[in-house]
């Protein structure tokens, strides 16, 4: 715990300081309602799976089981740290399917709603 006690310290004083993109697990929920936007960028099981054996170089068999056990990995801490669950949708702001929508126009999603929701001063 005294590991999220100084994350949360360190995100808190980035955001505060200046505009900032924060990536990973569970960011959110430390920070205050209403001072960021939550994206989860999801895709379909077959074309993860096509990624991730590409991106690493891994066979099918190996790639299946990197892709669960970051999965789980992912999962348990967010449970563990936040007490939340990661696939709940009331915890994203925006929810992305990469399967439905191509990588190109997710970026413009998430930058015109930042942008809408937070103007450049």
């Amino acid at each position: 715990s005294e590991y999220l006690s100084h994350l949360g310290q360190i995100v808190l004083m980035a955001a505060k300081t200046r505009s900032c993109v924060f990536v990973g697990r569970g960011i959110q929920h430390l920070l205050p309602d209403g001072q960021g936007m939550s994206v989860r960028v999801i895709a379909p099981h077959a074309q993860r799976l096509t990624a991730i054996m590409q991106r690493h170089q891994l066979d099918e068999k190996a790639a299946r089981k990197l892709m669960a056990d970051t999965d789980g990995a992912r999962r348990e801490f967010v449970q563990r740290c936040f007490h939340h669950d990661l696939e709940d949708p009331h915890a994203y702001d925006l929810t992305i399917n990469l399967g439905r929508i191509p990588s190109e126009t997710a970026a413009q999603l998430i930058a015109s709603e930042t942008l809408r929701r937070f103007p450049p001063r």
